[in-house]
């Protein structure tokens, strides 16, 4: 998944990965960050770059469905997007 670039007025970004998917150990790496989950999770990001977040998981599997997305604000704004 990409970041949309140019969110200079963002006042916050989160990562949400909805809790619907297959079992088993899953990872995002970001940034070179890793971070591992086995459910779903809203995760708070500081980057608008644009650096793409790259989705893996530990088994040969590949699942089905993975459903993600970005959520945040910009500064001001009273609903987030």
């Amino acid at each position: 998944m990409i970041i949309p670039k140019s969110l200079d007025d963002v006042d916050w970004l989160k990562i949400v990965v909805y809790p619907k998917f297959q079992k088993g150990t899953y990872s995002i790496d970001h940034e070179n960050k890793k971070l591992d989950f086995k459910r779903g999770f809203i995760k708070a990001i500081e980057d608008d770059s644009g650096n793409p977040l790259f989705f893996k998981k530990d088994s040969d599997e590949i699942p089905s469905r993975l459903i993600s997305g970005i959520q945040g604000a910009l500064k001001g704004q009273i609903v987030p997007f």
